[in-house]
């Protein structure tokens, strides 16, 4: 019989191991390969989905600015419209303004005395040649006639040198023939020779004298054309500071100045326009410097021009080149602060800076005046003098000028408050108290500057000008940016601090004594800066002022002995006795 054997239970063990392990492997492989390529379809189906919504926004923005340009280009404004009609009432408005020309020329005397006629005033228009002023002078009318008559005298003396020569001239010649004869001694002979040729000297003194005083009346004859004050070209009369009967210097520098004329004739006459106002101005100028060289061909009686020396005009401008490389640095510098702060800031933040210092830097009166007066003395005198002159210079300005600037630093800011008004008062009074110390260090390194040009050595000035600038526009930067409008005023400090210290360098001067006279001046304007800027009362102001001038007036006597002399020497002529 058959026998049916029964299949195992589930959980039975299997009895041949080998049937596990040939079914797996034909079953596992499939369902893997099938995940993988579903995952696949699902990354490929979000990727494109993705791809497929960025495309769809992109496209529904640039069809919602294609649609609103659409929109803006058809647009058609509703707008409401009325018939005008002439107002009853008629406004007025007045605004405060100023008028001001390219180009102005301020008439000053050229011969002292009183004036005697006056024919024009303020508001005026008058043509070139037109008479302005005259002048009465009488003693130029006796120098003249002075020396007119010296002139005369000279003349005479001529022809007496003439005739004394004539007279040597006939005596030589009838001796000269004795003398080789033996008729006469030699020493005879000599005393007739050197005879004339001491009246042909005599006669050459003369000839000269009689050229200088020739001259000499030329000059006269010039100031009695000054006594007549006319325009030099058509223009308005501005401004006028004399009348009759008021006396009138003659001096460039410090003469009295009479009139202020400005070329307007093109702007009435032509157009109020730059194209015709500048070219007007700059014409003028130039008929004005042809005057003027006119003028002193006349006066010094130059005849002829020679040939140029070619050599020394390329020595000078040789010299003229680094001097113009450093005026160029400066220029910049003197205007970079202003481009910055206006860059940065904004343009009221320009006008909160310029005001102070527009007002400071009047106060290079003093020094630009030292430096017209020392440049000739450096120049001529030699290495020790001018070094031991620079010192003196120095102590002098810092005696004179550390009082000035002191005042200057308390009044700055009632000043201002009177003038502009209290709120540019308090922009503007901070930063230009900084701007003062700039000043006074300025001026002191300008002195050192001139006395290294003077050694003929401008090229160490110039270096230290263009080195200096972008250190200057760096510093500015900075500065503006971390503290505002008072940055900018330290950075101008910092780079007088810079132009002193490298001046003084390559000066080879002996750097202790000036640094010590001048740490200690500048140690009294700190103390007034401090005192100026957290004081609000005058009279307590006015007392730390005169306390502060005490205190730097006893430290200059400390320092400068020539200051002592003089003051020795005052104290001898007021009080002889005490001498």
């Amino acid at each position: 019989m058959n026998q049916i054997i029964p299949p195992p239970h589930e959980g039975t063990p299997a009895h041949e191991p080998p049937t596990d392990h040939t079914v797996r492997p034909t079953t596992l492989p499939a369902k893997r390969s099938n995940g993988r390529l579903i995952l696949g379809i699902v990354v490929l189906l979000a990727l494109a989905g993705a791809l497929g919504f960025g495309f769809w926004q992109h496209y529904r923005v640039h069809a919602e600015v294609i649609a609103t340009a659409d929109q803006r280009r058809d647009f058609v404004p509703s707008v409401r419209t009325d018939t005008i009609h002439a107002s009853e009432e008629f406004r007025s408005a007045t605004w405060p303004g100023t008028t001001e020309a390219f180009a102005q020329a301020n008439l000053y005397a050229r011969a002292s005395g009183y004036i005697s006629k006056r024919t024009v005033d303020i508001g005026d228009r008058v043509k070139s040649g037109d008479l302005l002023v005259e002048i009465a002078a009488p003693e130029i009318e006796h120098q003249i006639a002075q020396a007119e008559g010296t002139l005369t005298q000279l003349r005479a003396n001529l022809q007496q040198a003439e005739a004394n020569r004539d007279l040597a001239q006939v005596t030589w010649d009838r001796d000269k023939r004795l003398v080789q004869q033996g008729w006469t001694t030699a020493q005879q002979g000599d005393t007739d020779r050197l005879t004339l040729q001491a009246r042909v000297a005599a006669v050459a003194v003369a000839s000269a004298n009689i050229i200088a005083q020739e001259a000499q009346l030329r000059v006269l004859n010039q100031q009695k054309v000054y006594l007549s004050v006319v325009a030099p070209f058509d223009g308005v009369i501005t401004q006028r500071n004399i009348d009759v009967g008021s006396l009138v210097q003659a001096d460039a520098a410090s003469g009295t100045f009479l009139f202020q004329l400005l070329p307007l004739a093109a702007l009435y006459l032509i157009s109020p326009s730059l194209a015709v106002v500048v070219p007007a101005a700059v014409i003028a100028r130039f008929l004005a410097a042809l005057l003027l060289g006119y003028g002193t061909f006349r006066a010094i009686g130059i005849t002829g021009i020679s040939k140029p020396e070619w050599p020394l005009i390329r020595e000078l401008f040789n010299y003229g080149r680094w001097l113009l490389l450093f005026s160029g640095a400066s220029m910049i510098a003197t205007t970079l602060d202003r481009v910055v702060i206006g860059s940065m800031l904004g343009a009221k933040y320009v006008a909160y800076y310029a005001t102070p210092q527009n007002l400071v830097t009047r106060m290079n009166l003093l020094p630009s005046a030292m430096l017209r007066t020392l440049f000739p003395r450096f120049s001529a005198s030699a290495s020790d003098h001018a070094d031991e002159l620079s010192h003196q210079a120095l102590a002098f300005l810092n005696c004179a000028f550390t009082p000035c600037v002191v005042v200057a630093l308390f009044a700055l800011a009632p000043f201002l408050n009177i003038w502009l008004g209290h709120e540019m008062a308090v922009q503007s009074a901070p930063v230009g108290r900084i701007l003062v110390i700039g000043v006074w260090l300025a001026g002191q390194s300008s002195i050192i500057g001139v006395l290294i040009q003077a050694k003929a050595n401008p090229a160490q000035v110039a270096r230290v000008g263009w080195i200096g600038l972008p250190i200057f526009a760096l510093v500015l930067w900075l500065s503006i940016r971390s503290y505002g409008l008072l940055g900018a005023g330290v950075a101008v400090v910092a780079k007088a601090f810079f132009d002193y210290a490298a001046f003084l360098y390559f000066s080879k001067l002996k750097p202790r004594p000036i640094l010590r006279n001048m740490a200690g001046h500048l140690v009294f304007l700190v103390i007034a800066t401090v005192c100026a800027d957290s004081m609000d009362s005058l009279s307590g102001m006015a007392a730390i002022a005169l306390a502060l001038l005490a205190g730097n007036l006893a430290w200059s006597f400390c320092e400068s002995s020539e200051l002592r002399e003089v003051a020795a020497r005052v104290r001898q002529r007021l009080l002889p006795s005490a001498g």
